[in-house]
């Protein structure tokens, strides 16, 4: 019987990466968006989530959007309304192509870890992996979030949707993305040499 080959998982790397893409992309949302944000609440008749919400909770609600996480909203609750759309959709103009930053932000670290440990990874399987690890660190930081984001407006309680939040941006993403990020970067190490 072959002796089965183990490969390390850079559990460690893949945590701190994590919590850096989480970081780096919640504060690029706050710096891009929350200004047109705050425009869009005031248009669409919404100024009760700007006296509810700080700035920072703003730019949370806005970041879960990002990975397709709604505002859990109750019906019937505010006198405006999004029209069932997503913040940065109900924002419009080019504020949609903030749906892809955190994709970018994954693959991307998901990239760097197996490029950390790309002589370990020379299958794109092992290195999906090894990318997929930035779940490590970016699952507790999306489910802090959750947390840190929910605002209580008296009656009612403003948050993302809880479920598709640890499900959809704490899980999904950081593994599909850091992991194809990952097998990116051993198919490039593969084909052009970068070892």
């Amino acid at each position: 019987m072959a002796e089965q080959r183990r490969i390390p998982i850079p559990v460690r790397t893949g945590a701190v990466a994590g919590v850096v893409t989480w970081l780096v992309g919640y504060v690029a949302i706050y710096v891009v968006g929350l200004d047109a944000l705050r425009a869009e609440l005031r248009a669409s008749g919404l100024e009760v989530l700007l006296e509810t919400a700080t700035d920072w909770q703003l730019a949370g609600w806005l970041f879960f959007d990002a990975h397709g996480v709604t505002l859990d909203v109750p019906t019937l609750a505010l006198g405006g309304t999004l029209e069932g759309q997503g913040l940065l959709a109900a924002i419009g103009g080019s504020f949609v192509a903030l749906y892809g930053l955190p994709v970018v932000a994954l693959v991307l670290a998901g990239g760097v870890v197996t490029w950390r440990h790309r002589r370990t990874y020379t299958r794109p399987t092992d290195a999906g992996i090894a990318g997929a690890t930035t779940v490590v660190g970016y699952l507790p930081c999306v489910v802090g979030g959750l947390v840190a984001f929910t605002v209580d407006a008296g009656e009612i309680v403003l948050r993302p949707e809880l479920l598709v939040g640890v499900v959809l941006a704490g899980l999904a993403y950081p593994i599909v993305f850091g992991a194809l990020g990952g097998m990116l970067v051993a198919v490039a190490g593969n084909r052009y040499d970068l070892a």
